[in-house]
């Protein structure tokens, strides 16, 4: 749904409908409220819109503790989304800190949800991964896909996260082999929960097409840049920022394969839709 769309319902719930609700018991309209907070925040922050997805953010964790308690498994999403956005924007003391307390509501919660623990853990391996703890990260992330796995979780956003997270370490520690196998599974989690045109799917197979340039594997990384570039077209349009990056990333093999014509007109193409982006922004 487009976000002005759940800009205005949440508006409209709290001018006109929170304030004849506030009974302690009016469940379903507070769980409206954080569960469109959260979609809004996400919205925004697939857009990069960084200080707008977290005050969406913040708003659902106040929501969720003044009506459950700081300490009840309701707030463990809103921290882990407040956890993710703060790596994201390299704040690391503070994601770890939100990271640490979900981990400790949700290990500690009979009632939270099946997923909650594995996210929670998946996340605090994310604050390693940006400081470079490796051995930090690996251990979170074992433990994450571990609670997934135990719980029966393995369907959902978080799960599908927490692998490309340990993809991701792997990478970093040039474990190409191990990292793949991540990559693929991430795949089929998506393939079958999302669909196989969706952008998300799109967006691991750029990464694999990365490791593969990176492995040598040359042809197998061109085919699959050519793949991603199709989907995205069709999924997200020629002109949006995830086709700049896949542009960007694809340079990078034509480039090292001394294709350097073909290189800087993708490179072109790139920069003109970063620009037409920028513009439409402002």
């Amino acid at each position: 749904m487009p976000l002005q769309f759940f800009v205005s319902l949440l508006d409209l719930r709290e001018h006109f409908i929170e304030p004849q609700h506030q009974q302690p018991n009016f469940i379903f309209g507070r769980y409206w409220t954080t569960a469109n907070l959260q979609r809004l925040g996400f919205l925004y922050e697939t857009q990069g819109r960084y200080a707008e997805a977290e005050n969406s953010y913040r708003r659902m964790l106040a929501t969720t503790e003044k009506g459950y308690g700081v300490k009840n498994s309701e707030v463990v999403p809103a921290l882990n989304a407040l956890s993710r956005l703060t790596s994201i924007q390299l704040r690391p003391n503070e994601a770890e800190a939100l990271s640490r307390r979900a981990v400790a509501i949700a290990d500690d919660s009979s009632s939270h949800e099946p997923g909650d623990l594995g996210a929670s853990l998946s996340y605090l391996g994310l604050c390693h991964l940006g400081q470079s703890k490796y051995a930090e990260a690996e251990t979170e992330f074992a433990r994450a896909l571990r609670a997934f796995e135990e719980r029966s979780a393995t369907d959902n956003f978080d799960y599908a996260m927490a692998l490309v997270y340990s993809a991701r370490l792997n990478v970093a520690q040039r474990k190409f082999s191990v990292a793949d196998t991540y990559f693929r599974r991430r795949l089929v989690v998506l393939g079958k929960n999302n669909g196989a045109d969706d952008p998300a799917v799109a967006a691991t197979m750029r990464e694999l097409a990365s490791l593969y340039t990176e492995q040598n594997r040359d042809i197998e990384a061109e085919l699959l840049y050519k793949r991603v570039l199709a989907l995205q077209a069709k999924a997200l349009g020629p002109t949006h920022f995830e086709v700049a990056t896949t542009l960007e990333a694809y340079t990078v093999l034509l480039r090292k394969s001394d294709r350097d014509g073909e290189a800087a007109e993708l490179a072109k193409r790139a920069m003109m839709i970063r620009d037409f982006a920028s513009k439409g922004k402002n």
